[in-house]
């Protein structure tokens, strides 16, 4: 059996072969497979692939290959929260919340990833962040084994960083965010340089 390239997943196209490829389409299915990498003394889970760089002599372990796919919600008279499988191709997401009139990341537009892997680099982009959203994770510890809700206060998220980042080790299985519904009035701009790009004043609605 042909050993699966690790250049093939990810977007800098480099990298050699992995050992083992196990691949996630349900949340249970990702789980399973991620508890089964545990056993071996590499395992990476990989979902988009776009901060990644793999070395020509590949990997010498198991890869979770992150394809979970699904987007929940309740709606109430302030809002709506909205909970999304890791698997969600991240920019796909945003435009789904646009189309719906959700607000909060139309400005996260175009960042590449999975909605599992943003809140590991707490993404951000035009004044926004997606600390300013982000309610909490449900994700699989690898130092106990346990399936839980964190919050995202328990994250540490800063720019660019959190927990998830410098040693928490695990799986995030599920993001759950908390958005605004658009109003008549439109979306508030607040970074500079979108506001000049658009032709309003900075704070205007769009």
């Amino acid at each position: 059996m042909t050993e699966p390239v690790l250049a093939d997943l990810t977007t800098l196209r480099v990298g050699g072969s992995a050992a083992r490829l196990l691949t996630a389409t349900t949340t249970d299915e990702l789980v399973a497979h991620v508890t089964t990498a545990w056993d071996d003394d590499e395992w990476l889970v990989l979902g988009g692939g776009s901060n990644l760089l793999v070395a020509d002599d590949g990997f010498d372990g198991t890869v979770v290959l992150v394809r979970t796919t699904g987007v929940e919600h309740e709606s109430d008279g302030d809002g709506v929260t909205v909970r999304v499988a890791a698997g969600e191709p991240w920019d796909t997401f945003v435009a789904t919340t646009v189309e719906r009139g959700w607000t909060g990341l139309e400005a996260l537009s175009g960042i590449p990833g999975t909605v599992g892997a943003a809140p590991v680099q707490n993404i951000g982009a035009y004044g926004v962040e997606l600390s300013d959203v982000l309610t909490r994770i449900e994700f699989l510890d690898a130092s106990t084994g346990e399936r839980a809700w964190v919050p995202a206060a328990e994250l540490a998220l800063g720019y660019r960083t959190s927990t998830l980042k410098h040693g928490r080790r695990g799986a995030v299985l599920t993001v759950e965010f908390r958005l605004g519904t658009a109003s008549d009035a439109g979306v508030a701009v607040r970074y500079a340089q979108l506001a000049g790009s658009l032709g309003v004043e900075l704070g205007a609605f769009v």
